[in-house]
């Protein structure tokens, strides 16, 4: 299934307390989608889940139980009738059982445990926490039935080091497996304030963003987390002019993240938009600034007007945008209002769009 189809699909396991695995290529999302699931579901329901997060590729058995430690325990003496207390061995609590806010997962209504890297566990941790992940307990320690649990995991193909599964946890839990794709992920880069011009890059180069495929020699590859990890890096490099810089350090730097054939590709997508207007540019003069004449420059300078526009400088923005080919108005309609809906009021914004139903249609999907 894709993402995007994700979000509808797993709260129904969580909704019936079914364990269930979700895989995917490395940085397809599977983290980042499983927090915004949750941050949902709370929503709907009126009151916060608990999370609880193990990287079980860290792990080792010893820690899926607890800690086996020195207690006391009060015990009725069969023979004589009387309470005496006892030396007994008892574990302490697991991490398993403590949400991220550091609270017993126990003391909330509903909540999820998300084991990490799920796969990359030795195969004695996976022996261990399978009692967990299946049953929600682990010896005297138990989760309640609202609480669910979810194992984050790669492809075996994809040499991320997983290692054995066993059959007997396979046929316990579900197995969801999800593929990337465009339209899903530049919806969430919109609504969490990617960077346009990544955003832009990405809608133009789908093929190297969701490759879906590795290198065959390690290397930086580039995934859709780490082309998302790159946009919070290199904007902060910036020449005199205010643009993104494009030097041998920023190129290096980018390989060093998505690797070689992604950071030359990115790189020369950075020269366009250097050469293409800025904001500034189009809010002095929208009716007389440059339109780019290259499709691709038009993209990009559609993806960073829609980032950057607010209900004051919509008017403008919009003269500006009518000049473009219809298409491109399309784009930039959808994501101004996937970022901020209520740009739709805006009375030039929604004079324009009354006039044209591609527009309309295009705003009513982005709702």
């Amino acid at each position: 299934m894709y993402l995007k189809e994700l979000f509808t699909t797993l709260p129904k396991f969580l909704d019936a307390n079914i364990p269930v695995e979700v895989g995917s290529q490395p940085g397809a999302g599977k983290s980042e989608s499983s927090d915004q699931i949750v941050e949902r579901l709370a929503k709907r329901d009126g009151f916060p889940w608990g999370v609880s997060k193990c990287f079980i590729a860290t792990l080792s058995p010893v820690d899926i139980n607890g800690y086996l430690v020195p207690g006391r325990m009060q015990m009725k003496n069969p023979e004589t009738g009387e309470i005496e207390e006892i030396r007994i061995s008892e574990f302490t609590m697991p991490p398993w059982m403590i949400s991220t806010e550091g609270k017993p997962m126990n003391s909330y209504k509903r909540g999820v445990v998300i084991f990490e890297e799920w796969d990359k566990g030795d195969p004695d941790t996976k022996k261990a926490s399978a009692e967990v992940l299946l049953n929600g307990r682990a010896g005297r320690h138990a989760l309640h039935a609202g609480i669910s649990r979810i194992a984050l995991v790669n492809r075996l193909a994809d040499r991320s080091g997983s290692t054995k599964n066993f059959d007997f946890i396979i046929n316990r839990r579900g197995e969801l497996t999800v593929s990337t794709e465009l339209s899903g992920w530049n919806d969430w880069a919109l609504g969490t304030g990617v960077d346009p011009l990544f955003v832009a890059f990405a809608d133009k180069n789908p093929d190297i963003v969701f490759s879906n495929s590795l290198p065959e020699t390690q290397q930086p590859f580039c995934t859709p987390r780490s082309f998302v990890k790159l946009s919070k890096v290199l904007p902060s490099f910036t020449d005199a002019k205010g643009h993104l810089e494009h030097s041998t350090v920023t190129t290096e730097v980018a390989a060093g993240m998505v690797g070689v054939a992604a950071a030359t590709k990115l790189m020369s997508w950075i020269l366009l938009r250097n050469e293409s207007p800025d904001f500034d540019d189009v809010l002095k003069d929208p009716e007389n600034c440059p339109i780019p004449q290259r499709p691709d420059a038009k993209l990009m300078v559609c993806y960073e007007l829609a980032h950057k526009v607010d209900k004051r400088t919509m008017s403008k923005v919009v003269t500006y945008v009518r000049r473009f080919p219809a298409e491109f108005a399309v784009t930039f309609s959808k994501a101004a209002t996937r970022r901020d809906y209520d740009l739709i009021n805006v009375p030039s914004m929604a004079a324009w769009v009354s006039k044209n139903a591609s527009l309309l249609n295009a705003i009513g999907g982005a709702r």
